[in-house]
């Protein structure tokens, strides 16, 4: 594959150049022995008014990842540390409370 820069929308003209342009490719097998021509249409109009789109790569996830760390670091309960409940143990401490509130 052979790339080339064709058109550069920044300094391009609409009313000087045209959108479309008909292009022929012609090559040859490995040998040479024969050859092959193809027409083509290049329609650069598709590419106008594109949104880019932003990929995260691995790196992007890591940085957000770190910053989730330290965090959750900081998050403490009433006894002082992050602890992981059931939700029966949940209900039974909501519960619980309720019921010293009550009294």
């Amino acid at each position: 594959m052979i790339r080339t820069l064709f058109d550069s929308a920044i300094e391009r003209k609409p009313d000087e150049f045209p959108d479309t342009y008909r292009v022929v490719a012609r090559y040859a097998d490995q040998e040479g022995r024969r050859t092959f021509e193809e027409a083509m249409d290049l329609d650069l109009g598709i590419y106008w008014n594109l949104t880019p789109v932003d990929r995260k790569q691995v790196h992007d996830i890591h940085q957000r990842m770190v910053e989730i760390r330290d965090v959750l670091k900081k998050w403490t309960t009433s006894t002082g540390a992050l602890r992981r409940v059931s939700p029966e143990e949940d209900r039974a401490e909501t519960k619980r409370r309720l019921s010293e509130m009550e009294e």
